[in-house]
């Protein structure tokens, strides 16, 4: 008979905050944050998944790891079976404590929805998530039937959040992690990566580069008809100011290729949902505009290391939710720890896309989603990605 085993919680880890555990815990499974703040306040064991093989105890316990908590496995085969001259007398021993917690309502119909239950982007139109191209409906529906099935524990995680949406965290950094200088960057390696994942997506990244350059030859078309009817000088102004309007959309491919970059799905038309934060793009576009042109303006040197140091800033806005100050300085203390690293990928990067114009342009084809997925990969060693689960 194969042993069982019950996946228990006994605590967190000293280096993990309650809320830090409940953003992840309910980012990767898809669960409210009532149930995290539940498992928190217990005062005693609590049972999170049980009768379950080795293989998938283990693979639960290492999931739930990951995001702070101290796992037990129990084997439920193992028994005290010695022998004994003294009464055998039953004692009962003490049950790990299993909370209940009312059914949660997850009926959609007539909602209106500001975030996204599965990723936390505020990225909605209608019922779908632009940020990770989930219908909410359908998503609640499928939690609803998931927590029908596993009624006698709250705390029951989605199988296909393991088994099939899972992604792993393996190999990806931490903002704690690249504030400490603690990644290492791998030419040869992020290289071969970004072209094992190009393959499959080049249709998505030319689709989303296809609304940019739509975007702005319709802005580019605004412009000069107001040049021509009401004065050039607004047209000129407006001129200055066309890519900040785009700003939202090449976050949104940056997005698309830090998604790639660990193996979670991608569509094209997720990036058009970013113009709630057009304002902070434009800001941190200005802001980092602004320093590396008077680097390049102080003797050139301080204008190059600016330009690789803030690579990242507008990536962590959009994965991180970032504030404008926060991204620049966050990005520039983490590259700062191994700039001649991150300068030396963006380096050869800007030389295969010179290599790939050469014979008529046929190389951009793979050369231009391959640049967005060697940042996304770059990004994720060094941060980690936080806006898939």
């Amino acid at each position: 008979m194969d042993s069982k085993f019950n996946v228990v919680y006994t605590g967190l880890r000293e280096d993990v905050s309650a809320e830090e555990f409940t953003n992840k815990f309910c980012a990767k499974f898809g669960l409210s944050e009532t149930k995290a703040k539940q498992i928190v306040a217990s005062t005693s064991d609590v049972v999170i998944k049980k009768d379950l093989d080795e293989s998938k105890a283990e693979k639960y316990a290492k999931a739930f790891a990951d995001c702070g908590m101290l796992i037990r496995v129990d084997d439920l085969s193992q028994a005290d079976n010695g022998l004994s001259l003294e009464p055998i007398v039953a004692k009962p021993e003490p049950k790990p404590e299993i909370i209940k917690t009312p059914e949660p309502d997850l009926n959609p119909e007539g909602l209106t929805f500001s975030t996204c239950p599965k990723c936390g982007s505020d990225q909605i139109e209608g019922v779908e998530c632009q940020a990770c191209g989930i219908f909410i409906t359908k998503y609640l529906e499928t939690q609803k039937k998931k927590a029908d099935e596993e009624l006698d524990n709250p705390y029951a995680t989605p199988e296909a959040s393991l088994d099939k949406d899972f992604i792993s965290k393996e190999g990806q950094g931490s903002l704690e992690g690249a504030l400490n200088g603690d990644y290492e960057l791998s030419l040869r390696e992020i290289f071969r990566e970004a072209w094992d994942r190009v393959g499959g997506v080049k249709g998505q990244f030319w689709l989303s580069l296809l609304f940019y350059i739509v975007a702005a030859i319709v802005l580019g078309a605004v412009i000069a008809g107001v040049s021509a009817l009401i004065d050039p000088m607004v047209g000129s102004i407006l001129s200055s100011f066309i890519t900040f309007f785009l700003y939202p959309i090449l976050a949104g491919i940056t997005l698309l290729g830090i998604h790639c970059a660990v193996g979670a799905p991608i569509k094209a038309s997720s990036v058009l949902g970013h113009y709630k934060k057009i304002m902070p793009l434009a800001l941190l576009g200005f802001g980092t505009g602004l320093l590396t042109m008077l680097g390049f303006i102080l003797l050139v040197i301080p204008g190059i290391y600016l330009m690789i140091a803030y690579m990242h800033a507008m990536s962590l806005m959009i994965d991180r939710n970032m504030g404008v100050w926060e991204a620049m300085e966050t990005s520039r203390k983490a590259i700062g720890k191994h700039w001649f690293q991150v300068f030396g990928i963006y380096f050869v990067l800007w030389l295969v896309m010179i290599l790939a114009s050469i014979p008529m342009m046929i190389g951009l084809i793979w050369a231009i989603p391959m640049t967005f997925i060697v940042h996304g990969i770059v990004y994720k060693k060094i941060f980690g990605v936080e806006s898939v689960a």
